[in-house]
């Protein structure tokens, strides 16, 4: 005898569970154009294929905006003991496009995140430590 199990669930508890929730909430900042900045980091990944793989793609120029703008926040924390966080050197770097890519000293200020093979799609977030350095990389999921 084969029994059925009900595998249905309402869209009731689907709000109440964030695993269901795939809806990214763009800020009102991703629809200022790249500043120049931006472009130079998106020219040092991309090279002569960045029209091709983001400017050409809508979507790609949103999410990527998002986490340039909203998504990576580096802060710098004196208080709490933080060498449990995996080192930022333990990331690869995304050199599928430019193969000369290397991971630079840190550089608060010019921190560019497309360098390193980041999770960008987790549904978690995410905190890498800089090497010898109190500086933590926060990259915040896009769901939430």
């Amino acid at each position: 005898m084969v029994s059925q199990q009900n595998n249905n669930f309402s869209s009731e508890s689907s709000n109440k569970n964030n695993s269901y929730n795939w809806i990214v909430d763009y800020p009102e900042n991703i629809r200022l154009p790249f500043t120049n900045l931006e472009i130079q980091k998106l020219k040092y990944i991309y090279g002569d294929q960045l029209k091709k793989y983001v400017l050409d793609k809508p979507s790609r120029v949103k999410d990527i905006k998002h986490i340039f703008r909203n998504r990576v926040v580096i802060q710098n924390e004196e208080v709490k003991d933080i060498s449990n966080y995996p080192l930022l050197s333990t990331i690869s770097v995304f050199d599928v496009f430019n193969n000369s890519i290397q991971s630079h000293v840190f550089n608060k200020d010019n921190f560019n995140p497309l360098i390193y093979n980041f999770n960008f799609n987790s549904k978690t977030r995410l905190i890498y430590r800089v090497d010898n350095t109190n500086y933590l990389i926060v990259i915040k999921s896009k769901f939430n």
